[in-house]
């Protein structure tokens, strides 16, 4: 006798599952319906690689900005292409 109410019990747990889960995916399907396919704001939105290059710019002024020059030469310097004023006269000297 005990055994036709445990499985009375457990069909009427799954029951109840089952009815709460449909409920459920029933009322996510609407949610998602509520969303519009374009968004609004589509119309200012960036793209991901020009979002990604801003960002890469912005990375390496900071890291210019941050950076110590341990050498005594002029980094901007490119091998003496242009020649100072100063390096004329090193020359002469």
């Amino acid at each position: 006798m005990q055994e036709k109410h445990i499985k009375d019990l457990v069909i009427g747990i799954a029951f109840i599952m089952l009815l709460v889960f449909t409920v459920n995916d029933y009322s996510l399907y609407h949610k998602t319906n509520k969303i519009p396919k374009e968004s609004k704001y589509t119309n200012i939105a960036l793209d991901e690689t020009l979002l990604s290059q801003i960002q890469s710019i912005e990375h390496s002024i900071k890291d210019r900005k941050s950076f110590n020059f341990t050498v005594t030469k002029d980094p901007l310097l490119q091998d003496l292409i242009v020649k100072t004023r100063l390096d004329l006269q090193k020359q002469w000297v």
